[in-house]
């Protein structure tokens, strides 16, 4: 087995499409444990040159919250406009024209 770093883009590149050709390989074969040594090598050459900046658990957190809380926001306004949100719990208008002409009446 004749592993050499990546050194370039085009290394790199290559050994990507030599990894998807050994993706069906089986375990604890030749195949299979080159599969493995190629796929350390191009994990840790992305690691140093496409690092990841991940945020800490509480922003991720609190950006999930903020989306959700956006998301809602819509949906009950779209909601209200449309006509299917009503205070008093009559019918729900068939159609927006139906919707349109209920809230000017």
């Amino acid at each position: 087995m004749e592993i050499a770093p990546i050194k370039t883009r085009r290394d790199y590149r290559r050994l990507l499409t030599e990894i998807e050709g050994l993706m069906n390989a089986k375990r604890n074969t030749p195949e299979g444990d080159r599969l493995d040594v190629l796929v350390t090598l191009v994990e840790a050459w992305e690691a140093k040159h496409y690092p990841l900046d991940l945020p800490d658990a509480v922003d991720a957190i609190k950006h999930r919250i903020r989306a959700a809380q956006e998301r809602f926001v819509q949906r009950s306004c779209f909601v209200q406009d449309v006509g299917y949100l009503r205070p008093d719990n009559a019918p729900r208008p068939a159609c927006l024209t139906a919707a349109a002409r209920s809230r000017s009446a």
